[in-house]
């Protein structure tokens, strides 16, 4: 692994960790008996934007405070220059096996 790798690595473990945080924030977006696919960029200044559902949870209401609880993310750190983006993530039902759960909400 290159050091830039290895930075990118750790850049979206700490986007995720953002992510997960930000769904656990607020009831309706808690992961659950729902799936969606998710796009947004992050600004040099740590910023969430553009977040938008690229796959539908088949409830509009969900889907637009998806997008709303995404926008609300500022990561402590800029991602880094040689950064692919836009970030695609799926957000899973939760199960045993890949719960990280929202730990304290």
């Amino acid at each position: 692994l290159s050091s830039s790798s290895a930075a990118s690595d750790v850049y979206k473990r700490q986007v995720q960790a953002g992510v997960r945080d930000a769904l656990c924030r607020h009831a309706v977006t808690r992961a659950g008996g729902y799936r969606a696919a998710v796009s947004f960029e992050v600004s040099p200044m740590g910023r969430v934007e553009g977040a938008r559902v690229l796959d539908s949870t088949g409830d509009a209401g969900k889907d637009e405070a998806i997008a709303r609880a995404l926008d609300e993310i500022v990561l402590d750190k800029a991602p880094p220059r040689d950064l692919e983006q836009p970030f695609v993530m799926l957000i899973m039902p939760q199960s045993a096996e890949h719960d990280q759960g929202c730990p304290g909400y």
